[in-house]
């Protein structure tokens, strides 16, 4: 299960306001392919929880979401990681952020427990990928929520950490309670 959003900047919001519900609603289906040009982008090693390629989160910032992170798996045993680049270089973002759970589920087994969230600064877009064990906690209306509710109305206004930082915590407040089917 995964979902991608792509956000406006604050001043296409008015353009784009009728857009918005609709984009919520349909946010589970597949975006058309854009052609990949030139080589993929590298997927970067996880160190952590957090792959900053972005540079949008200040040292104290990814040390706070790095501490969260940590104590939330050692309390819960479920994974969250965020990958943060600057743009998507003509690659789709599900694909990005597929690349990256699949190159990091190699290095640490379990990830089908885990969650990635995957933001693109430049392109606007943000995802979040649930790994199959997770979906009792989080299911497609609950994660579309999360990227409405908690990060898109910061990310709005360049408020990168604060938008993640809100989204994670909705994540593992959810991601704590199995959710009746």
């Amino acid at each position: 299960m995964a979902l991608s959003i792509r956000y406006p900047r604050a001043a296409e919001r008015a353009v784009r306001a009728a857009a918005a519900a609709a984009i919520a609603c349909c946010a589970a289906a597949s975006v058309a392919a854009t052609p990949v040009s030139g080589d993929l982008a590298p997927v970067p090693t996880l160190e952590g929880h957090i792959a900053d390629m972005a540079g949008v989160l200040s040292s104290d910032e990814r040390i706070s979401m790095e501490r969260m992170l940590s104590d939330f798996e050692a309390q819960t045993g479920h994974q969250l990681a965020v990958l943060i680049v600057s743009e998507l270089q003509g690659e789709r973002i599900e694909d990005l952020s597929l690349r990256a759970a699949q190159i990091w589920h190699q290095d640490s087994p379990g990830w089908d427990n885990g969650i990635l969230v995957t933001l693109s600064i430049g392109d606007r877009q943000v995802r979040i990928d649930i790994g199959k064990s997770m979906e009792k906690y989080i299911n497609d209306s609950v994660a579309t929520m999360i990227i409405n509710e908690q990060m898109v109305p910061a990310f709005r206004h360049g408020a990168y950490a604060a938008g993640l930082h809100a989204g994670i915590l909705r994540l593992m407040a959810e991601a704590r309670h199995p959710h009746p089917r």
